[in-house]
């Protein structure tokens, strides 16, 4: 399973949904949910007479076809009919409040916060889960994983941030 933040440019809001597109009709990959992640402050500030402020990002949650109604999450069955076996889960909503990011001072502009993926790994990622961050940034998934036991394998291209990742990570 891939949960998976696009954010947009301003300049062109239809590439997620693009990707997205692609990403369903040329793989075995499809969309089994889609959540709204909403940040506790928008960006960018108003300077854009046509465009507004994004407080909102969406997260894709892309698993196999094959696997689209039988993936595993962390979902709480609540109560089960006892004449039909029917399974009631606890509410799960597809909208997630969460910090923008951790407060860390870098200069990485696509940040997002440890609270953030703590919930998604609560909702989709088992405790013995091994995640994997293709664009590990400075850590924020790693470091959530080392808050919830969950195992972590990163990458990052840019030095500077992974440096910063791993002294992060440490602390």
């Amino acid at each position: 399973m891939i949960c998976y933040n696009i954010s947009y440019h301003n300049e062109n809001p239809i590439l997620p949904t693009l990707l997205i597109s692609e990403i369903h009709n040329n793989t075995d990959l499809t969309v089994a949910d889609i959540i709204t992640w909403k940040k506790k402050s928008s960006l960018p500030f108003q300077t854009s007479p046509t465009k507004l402020s994004r407080i909102c990002e969406l997260i894709y949650v892309i698993v196999k076809k094959k696997s689209l109604h039988n993936f595993k999450t962390n979902k709480i069955v609540s109560s089960i009919n006892k004449k039909t076996n029917q399974k009631f889960y606890k509410n799960y909503t597809n909208f997630i409040e969460a910090d923008n990011n951790d407060g860390i001072k870098s200069k990485l502009k696509a940040s997002y916060s440890e609270d953030l993926v703590l919930k998604l790994f609560n909702i989709y990622f088992p405790s013995e889960s091994l995640i994997y961050d293709p664009f590990s940034g400075i850590g924020t998934t790693a470091r959530a994983c080392k808050k919830s036991g969950r195992n972590f394998i990163g990458s990052e291209t840019n030095p500077e941030f992974w440096k910063q990742s791993i002294e992060l990570i440490g602390k």
